[in-house]
């Protein structure tokens, strides 16, 4: 015992030890339990919602026009994309996946896509291999460019042009999701930079449970889910591309380096 401190005074150091480590505890577990429900709301909104019947039911009229018509091998192409989609989308086994499997899925997703608008879509992806390794939550990738398409090009027959894009950087890895839309209002984007910060300050400052949209993925439901696998680390920056020329999504994680001892 330290000179001068007295019993009581380490009991109440050692009780106050054991309940910042229970109240530590109590959060992981309330984290765990929201990653959970978000990823079973993320699986259940992948069916019903972004490969919804409606995609599901173009994707396949337009196998059967092919069949008819060409009777070639694009029809196995494209029978082989939408099971692999399937597949991994119905996987219930894991919430998380590597950046490599998250671009083979959003491959096949832009495969499907360019099938379905003909010559209308331009999809390109250029990630570095340094960040296949890197674990993110299973379907963000799909998600941000599904969102592209939904909110980018809507009510417009002009080319659909999304750009994948990512790299490792000196203190972090990052990958930007961008298409070549009108962007948002800058209302539009205050108000979702805004949303994004009252979600990050009730997980990670006031331990709310999140809630999440009911019905749908989108951009504060990908931003939960990755918050709560990154917590602090977390990189994700929304903006619209100057002059007009679309909406960029940056999602990312800080890498952490061990400071050498001297």
């Amino acid at each position: 015992m330290p000179p001068g401190q007295r019993m009581p005074d380490l009991f109440q150091e050692l009780i106050d030890a054991y309940q910042a480590m229970m109240a530590r505890l109590d959060k992981a577990l309330r984290n765990e339990k929201q990653a959970a429900m978000l990823q079973l709301q993320a699986q259940f909104d992948t069916l019903q919602a972004q490969v919804n019947p409606h995609f599901i039911y173009n994707v396949l009229n337009t196998i059967s026009s092919r069949a008819v018509l060409d009777n070639d091998e694009t029809i196995c192409e494209m029978c082989g994309c939408l099971g692999n989609m399937l597949r991994y989308s119905t996987n219930n086994k894991e919430r998380y996946a590597t950046v490599e499997k998250e671009l083979e899925y959003l491959d096949n997703y832009f495969y499907l896509l360019k099938s379905r608008h003909e010559n209308r879509l331009e999809a390109d992806i250029d990630v570095d291999r340094e960040i296949g390794r890197q674990i993110i939550p299973k379907m963000t990738l799909q998600q941000l460019a599904e969102n592209c398409v939904k909110h980018g090009f809507k009510n417009t027959d002009s080319p659909i042009h999304i750009s994948v894009t990512g790299k490792v950087l000196k203190d972090r890895w990052i990958i930007r999701v961008q298409d070549g839309g009108p962007g948002i209002s800058k209302e539009k984007l205050l108000e979702l930079q805004s949303r994004l910060e009252e979600v990050r300050k009730d997980i990670l400052e006031r331990a709310i449970p999140a809630e999440m949209e009911i019905g749908g993925m989108g951009i504060v439901n990908t931003y939960t889910r990755c918050l709560l696998l990154y917590a602090e680390d977390l990189i994700f920056e929304m903006d619209n591309v100057p002059e007009g020329q679309g909406f960029v999504v940056t999602v990312g994680q800080k890498i952490k380096t061990e400071k050498k001892r001297l």
